[in-house]
């Protein structure tokens, strides 16, 4: 047999043309389609005793070289043609979904994987701490009118004096230049200035703002302005003028001057020498002067308040004044106008004066003071064993008692009076002893609404007349 297949040629025992069935390549199999060679030569020429030479792939099959396209007539087993076959073109290589065992598609070999090496983590560096910057302290806004940021050296509840809070501008006097006197001048700013002076003789004129200035040493002369200003005249006999607004003023140890002016102002006096003058003008204002010795208020200052813990005596003047001791046992007077008298701790002595006054023990044993011609005063009184103690002008049979709500009221004469408040509340507010000039003592005796006084120890026994 003679067959032609795409240019190449073969002769075999067998005398029919008999074309293969379907292109023959080892990557086209006979199980895609028709018998191929190996199916028609070899099943063939056995049934027909011819015996088929074997190709180079196995099984007797003649494997031409492969070609992209071939045109084949296939037959059957009796050489009739069928109808002409062209194989679609091979799709792109993909991996096949079945193996053949005659052609098995070549895997290509995994590679291996490289296994990932653990990296070493990254240990965490110190990171520099920043220093804290240091802040400022937080300042309370200035005062334009006042220097309340400040406190009194001498009483720590002053609002008045000393360890300003809010120094503002910080000015130390040049001690190095002096006018033909030896006198340092320096002039403040219009803000709040704290000035200190030298151990010399200074002049120093805070301006405007409420101004701090501590004279130092050396005789000094201190200015405020038209704020409130806080002067210290320190060491040496110094001169202190406030000005305008609500000032604080202290001399110092030495005896000094003080001039307030207009305002609110605050004395502090330490020293039996020291003088405070203020004017009785409309803008004067409301004056006080804080002592740590026996003082009495000199014309135009209203307040006196007695500081420490000694036993000193303060007296008032003509003004309506408040007058305050201390813890030790005080003399408080009020002389004239319409006073306030506060004994607080110790066995104080208050003695109001003329007008219409009260008068507050506080702890101790107290002793109110009472005279014709003083006017209607009041007691508060606390507690301890308290007396009332009349002035030559009163007799026993001079005194009526009488009962006013939980008050009890004595009267002396027509005119003048001395209401105990709170009498009936409680023993605490009650006057245990009533003292008289010639040395006689009553107590209060009664019910209801009759009382009048017993004699404990007399020298006239006098008959009261039962309240109305």
């Amino acid at each position: 047999m003679t067959y032609h297949y795409g240019g190449y040629s073969s002769k075999a025992h067998f005398n029919s043309y008999c074309p293969p069935v379907k292109s023959y390549n080892p990557y086209c199999p006979p199980s895609h389609g028709g018998f191929g060679y190996k199916g028609s030569f070899h099943n063939y020429g056995s049934s027909h005793g011819i015996k088929v030479n074997h190709g180079k792939i196995g099984h007797g099959a003649y494997c031409p070289p492969p070609k992209p396209v071939y045109k084949c007539i296939i037959i059957d087993f009796n050489c009739n043609p069928g109808k002409p076959y062209y194989p679609k073109p091979a799709p792109k290589p993909v991996p096949p979904k079945h193996v053949d065992p005659y052609c098995p598609p070549v895997e290509p070999k995994p590679q291996p994987q490289p296994h990932p090496q653990p990296q070493p983590k990254p240990q965490p560096q110190p990171q520099p701490q920043p220093k804290p910057q240091p802040q400022p302290k937080p300042q309370p806004k200035p005062n334009d009118k006042d220097c309340k940021d400040c406190v009194d050296d001498q009483n720590q509840q002053n609002t008045y004096g000393h360890d300003d809070k809010n120094p503002g501008n910080i000015i130390h006097v040049d001690g190095s230049t002096k006018d033909k006197n030896g006198l340092t001048n320096t002039v403040g700013t219009d803000k709040k200035d704290t000035i200190y002076g030298t151990s010399g003789e200074d002049v120093i004129y805070g301006g405007d703002g409420a101004d701090v200035i501590y004279g130092g040493d050396g005789n000094d002369t201190l200015q405020g302005g038209n704020n409130g200003d806080s002067l210290y005249g320190q060491g040496g006999k110094d001169y202190l003028q406030g000005g305008e607004g609500n000032d604080y003023l202290n001399g110092g140890a030495d005896a000094d001057i003080m001039r307030g002016g207009d305002g609110n102002d605050v004395y502090f006096v330490d020293h039996k020498g020291d003088e405070v003058i203020e004017y009785g003008n409309l803008n004067g204002g409301i004056d006080t002067v804080r002592t740590v010795i026996d003082y009495t208020l000199t014309d135009n200052v209203e307040h006196l308040f007695l500081q420490g813990s000694g036993n000193l005596s303060g007296t008032g003047n003509a003004l309506n004044n408040d007058i305050n001791g201390n813890s030790g046992n005080n003399h408080l007077y009020g002389l004239a106008g319409d006073d306030c008298l506060v004994g607080k701790d110790g066995n104080d002595y208050l003695d109001g004066g003329i007008g219409n006054d009260v008068l507050i023990g506080g702890t101790g044993d107290d002793t109110y003071f009472f005279d014709k011609g003083y006017g209607r005063d009041t007691i508060q009184d606390e507690s301890g064993n308290d007396t009332l103690q009349f002035g030559k002008g009163v007799s026993a049979s001079d005194v009526l008692l009488s009962k006013s709500g939980n008050n009890l009221t004595v009267s002396v004469g027509n005119s003048d009076s001395v209401t105990i408040d709170d009498w009936f509340s409680g023993n605490n507010h009650k006057i245990e002893n009533f003292k008289f000039a010639d040395g006689s003592t009553y107590e209060v005796t009664g019910h209801g609404d009759y009382y009048s006084l017993s004699a404990v120890n007399s020298i006239q026994q006098q008959t009261q007349v039962p309240s109305i």
